[in-house]
């Protein structure tokens, strides 16, 4: 559930900054604050998604978990799910992290000249 909701709003976050990216000014003449802001707005999502990944691999492996709580007809299916949704989460958590590295290195290049 967490997973849905979180990328719900990352998606368009994800759009919005790939066009602020491309089209807007370049770092050095934008207000120092309007980047911070997206850089700690990265921050935020590599935070939740990083949650999202604990709670997907806590309900795949945990004592309750998908893989060990069903009966063995079912466990089967949700265990592949739950599988899944590690996998993607944690490609999106990577993802997050190399976008953000890009970032920080972007804006300490720009102020370090």
């Amino acid at each position: 559930m967490m997973a849905i909701i979180v990328d719900a709003v990352a998606i368009p976050y994800i759009l919005i900054i790939t066009y602020d990216e491309y089209f807007s000014k370049p770092l050095g003449l934008r207000p120092p604050a309007a980047k911070l802001r997206l850089v700690l707005l990265d921050l935020a999502f590599i935070i939740f998604e990083s949650a999202n990944l604990s709670l997907a691999f806590e309900s795949m492996a945990g004592v309750d978990g998908s893989c060990d709580a069903l009966p063995q007809g079912q466990q089967r299916t949700a265990c592949s799910k739950s599988k899944s949704l590690v996998a993607v989460l944690l490609f999106a958590l990577i993802a997050w992290l190399f976008t953000f590295t890009i970032s920080i290195f972007r804006l300490v290049e720009r102020i370090n000249p």
